[in-house]
């Protein structure tokens, strides 16, 4: 029906975002911070030491598990983002930054870098994960309870969700989210890989190949799914790792590396200092709404099949390492992956304006990464 109506459902799905920004928008800033502290708590105290999972010692390996917990948390977005989000954030700084920085200018680059650090920051990786993957451990290995989005309510109604009319709706709007989220990061895939085909091979960059394209895509994840965790799952977690540190690599030794190193760590002490102040930023609603909030709103959509996830692989790990390694380290590996890719970009845009920011004007996102 969405194929057909094409412009009614636009509209529904942007009046709809607009009504959740206006009325939850608030709720989600305190949400993610509220999240994050309450992970942090859990895991630099006394119960940090607690192992999940009726399990003496991990499942997994260290390398394999992060991979599999990382690149499912990233996914097609961590291309598609990390070199046009900064961009937007250089050519028009964000209000949450200093209001004296101008556009294009050298202060820039750290500002739009440190938005970006906290849209896929720490408080974005404990709301998509790492607080939702413990609670869902403990119910489901301690007291057998069945691995569902429900089960995040346990702390609060018990056993009894589990079979609880509220627990069915919960489980619904869980997966009517993360399948809202799918279909998005699926589309921005469509529309990222039928750009490259044409840029590179001169393929028509039209609906065809964008459905081809997606088509693809859903071969190979299928075929993932399909041959379990131990397999499929694991084997592309681990392809993705190497080749985004063989891309990295890469760039930081022939491209601008002494720039991207720079850049990174200024940034992070923009983002750092200013932590609270632009997690909490509430001065304009338009803009938050197109950006931070999107991605906030994004993170908590996720969140409860994320958390099934992280439970399903963190079997023998304790608090303090789930927390640490969602919340923190794979918030980090992407500032790295941003600050790699859309560092270059910043470079290559201050030493020749337009060089990024007009193909990014003409043909949009997918023209960043080209």
């Amino acid at each position: 029906m969405s194929s057909i109506f094409t412009n009614t459902t636009s509209a529904l799905v942007q009046k709809g975002f607009q009504l959740s920004i206006t009325y939850f928008g608030a709720f989600w800033q305190v949400l993610l911070l509220a999240t994050f502290a309450i992970g942090a708590f859990l895991a630099f105290s006394k119960y940090g030491r607690v192992r999940l999972g009726n399990a003496s010692k991990p499942e997994m390996g260290y390398f394999r598990w992060a991979a599999i917990v990382i690149t499912s948390g990233l996914g097609a977005g961590a291309i598609f983002w990390a070199a046009a989000e900064p961009m937007y954030y250089f050519i028009d700084v964000p209000p949450t930054m200093d209001s004296d920085i101008k556009n294009s200018s050298p202060q820039a680059v750290p500002a739009a870098m440190a938005q970006s650090f906290t849209s896929w920051g720490f408080t974005a990786w404990a709301v998509y994960g790492a607080v939702s993957g413990i609670i869902i451990m403990y119910a489901h290995y301690n007291k057998n309870m069945k691995m569902r989005p429900r089960t995040l309510l346990y702390p609060i109604f018990g056993s009894k969700i589990e079979k609880n009319k509220i627990g069915w709706m919960i489980d619904v709007f869980c997966i009517l989210g993360a399948v809202a989220g799918t279909i998005g990061t699926i589309g921005f895939f469509g529309f990222q890989f039928s750009y490259w085909l044409h840029s590179i091979f001169g393929i028509p960059d039209n609906i065809i190949t964008q459905v081809l394209s997606v088509a693809g895509l859903m071969v190979i994840v299928t075929i993932s799914a399909t041959t379990g965790i131990d397999k499929g799952i694991q084997f592309l977690s681990k392809l993705n790792v190497w080749l985004a540190l063989a891309l990295a690599a890469f760039i930081l030794l022939l491209g601008p590396g002494r720039f991207i190193i720079d850049t990174f760590i200024s940034s992070y002490g923009v983002y750092l200092t200013h932590f609270l102040e632009i997690s909490t930023f509430r001065g304009n609603d338009k803009w938050a709404g197109a950006w931070m909030l999107f991605f906030f709103g994004w993170f908590i959509g996720y969140g409860p099949l994320m958390g099934m996830l992280v439970a399903r692989v963190s079997k023998g790990r304790t608090i303090r390492e789930i927390f640490l390694l969602v919340s923190i380290v794979a918030a980090v590996v992407s500032h790295l992956w941003f600050s790699i890719l859309g560092g270059s970009g910043l470079f290559y845009e201050t030493k020749d304006s337009g060089a990024i920011s007009n193909p990014l004007a003409d043909n949009g996102l997918p023209a960043a990464v080209i």
